[in-house]
């Protein structure tokens, strides 16, 4: 599972959006790992559990920094990653996903 924390006030969130994600949805890899969105109106607000859904909150102690967006990869129900803003998904997140896919 990926955990995607992202708010509508944050820049990075919005490129995500449009350049990262559809390309995320579009390789088959997005049928095979769930991808979980928290989304909060405030980067402000986007640690506040409430704003989690529910098979996420028990990952919300893994982020240590919050920063928006951050990925978190969860393997058999542990945190092995968490990444931070564009680089974190470009750099850690997917590169991984895609390793433990192969």
């Amino acid at each position: 599972m990926v955990i995607y924390v992202s708010a509508d006030d944050c820049a990075p969130c919005i490129v995500f959006s449009k350049q990262d994600f559809p390309q995320w949805q579009a390789s088959p890899l997005s049928r095979r790992v769930r991808f979980v969105t928290a989304h909060a109106p405030k980067s402000s607000q986007a640690f506040q559990a409430r704003f989690w859904p529910s098979e996420a909150r028990p990952f919300l102690g893994a982020v240590k920094t919050p920063i928006v967006p951050t990925f978190i990869l969860v393997q058999s129900g542990t945190v092995s990653i968490v990444g931070a803003g564009l680089a974190g998904w470009r750099n850690q997140i997917l590169p991984q996903v895609q390793r433990l896919a192969t």
